[in-house]
């Protein structure tokens, strides 16, 4: 069997789940119960959520990988101007760093690369 694929924030609850030490076994037990503990229970909550409990079990019998998804990122203006100001400081041999890093990410900001 292949691994399931599974969505970004179920993947991020099953992993932060097993730092807290609890196994694929405790996961699965513990998904039945009603109430978790408070530090556990938004990683419970987005596991029920999910509501494919099949293939919940098949990435916890034979792993899972996270499904591919656009992530978004916002750029508050604070952070804006932070990255200008951050920017203009820079000696003319190291902007070319930025520059690039926001090509990559095809962010524009004005004042640095747009």
């Amino acid at each position: 069997m292949e691994k399931v694929k599974l969505p970004r924030k179920v993947a991020e609850a099953i992993e932060s789940l097993k730092t807290d030490w609890y196994t694929n076994s405790t996961i699965l037990q513990s998904l039945f119960k009603e109430v978790w503990p408070d530090p556990h229970a938004p990683y419970f909550e987005a596991l029920i959520e999910y509501d494919n409990v099949d293939k919940l079990i098949t990435a916890l019998v034979v792993g899972y990988e996270i499904e591919e998804e656009p992530i978004t990122v916002t750029i508050t203006p604070k952070q804006m101007e932070n990255l200008r100001s951050y920017y203009s400081k820079e000696p003319a041999e190291y902007k070319w760093r930025i520059e690039h890093t926001l090509k990559l990410l095809d962010i524009k900001i004005p004042g640095v690369n747009a």
